[in-house]
């Protein structure tokens, strides 16, 4: 499970994290960046084929250096069984974290004597948004790992496709983004399902090229292969993934406290929950469950 790690990709997913914190912080009192920004795209076609905000150049990022990531530290999946270990780890990888935020959410409502959990089996499957429920009710950032969840589930096709013609699945993968993004956003209106105007966001199709991309750039090394000789910024990159789970559910203390407390109890949260979930990986891999599944699979 050690992983290789490049240190463009951990800078990256620092920038991406801030862009983010950036744009949702500017609900509570920072400039409107977004707005000054993006304010003359909304509405045009360019709106229509890009979600023109600093938050989602951020999950842009994060979708593409999973790509990235996925393609650098990739195995050989040859037969359904390596396909079911690599979904395995996946997973595993993605659902104990964020399990943890929605529980810590849950906890905090339960502080304030507040019951209102919404659909607990679609907030915990990360599936919320594809029954328009967006993110859930207890960490809107629920739409993001049913989205990585079918990019997951792609990946080793698409990884495939590109050993022979690497430009040419690039260039398919953006033109099936654009069109899809485009007419979702100009159709979505017309759609019996809730929070139409979001949905080219958490639709696999519509976030393909970004996905791709990060899988073309290592598969062609076309990519800085940087080293992080100090761990630092490997570390303050794996706190990322933390900070973008536990952001939503403690944004109150931004509004009533300040947004100085907000970032120094998102850090100590994020850091807190970084342990657990790695001590949670490490009893998983004690366990050998991806052996258990090879057994079964054989059988």
């Amino acid at each position: 499970m050690t992983k290789n790690r490049s240190i463009i990709f951990d800078l990256l997913r620092l920038v991406a994290i801030s862009l983010i914190l950036a744009s949702h912080l500017s609900n509570v009192g920072i400039v409107n960046y977004n707005g000054i920004i993006f304010g003359l795209a909304f509405g045009t076609w360019i709106g229509n084929v890009f979600f023109a905000s600093l938050g989602n150049i951020g999950v842009i990022l994060f979708i593409f250096i999973s790509g990235a990531v996925l393609e650098l530290n990739k195995k050989p999946i040859n037969t359904v069984i390596d396909y079911g270990k690599y979904m395995f780890w996946r997973l595993v990888r993605l659902y104990p974290a964020y399990w943890l935020s929605l529980l810590f959410a849950i906890m905090l409502l339960l502080y304030a004597n507040d019951h209102t959990f919404g659909n607990l089996f679609w907030q915990f499957s990360g599936f919320s948004a594809f029954v328009g429920q967006w993110g859930g009710f207890l960490n809107p950032v629920g739409w993001y790992i049913g989205l990585l969840v079918s990019l997951y589930l792609l990946f080793p096709f698409i990884s495939k496709a590109m050993e022979r013609k690497p430009w040419l699945i690039l260039i398919a993968v953006l033109i099936i983004q654009v069109i899809m993004t485009y007419w979702i956003n100009i159709t979505a209106v017309n759609l019996p399902i809730p929070n139409t105007s979001i949905v080219a966001r958490w639709f696999p199709l519509c976030n393909l090229f970004y996905f791709g991309i990060g899988i073309f750039l290592v598969k062609t090394g076309y990519y800085l292969k940087w080293e992080d000789k100090t761990g630092v910024i490997s570390w303050l990159g794996k706190l990322t993934f933390y900070v973008f789970l536990f952001h939503i559910p403690i944004f109150p203390i931004a509004v009533n406290s300040g947004i100085l407390i907000y970032l120094v109890m998102l850090v100590a949260i994020s850091m807190i929950a970084m342990i657990v979930d790695e001590k949670i990986q490490t009893k998983i891999r004690t366990l050998n469950l991806s052996s258990l599944i090879s057994s079964i699979s054989t059988n």
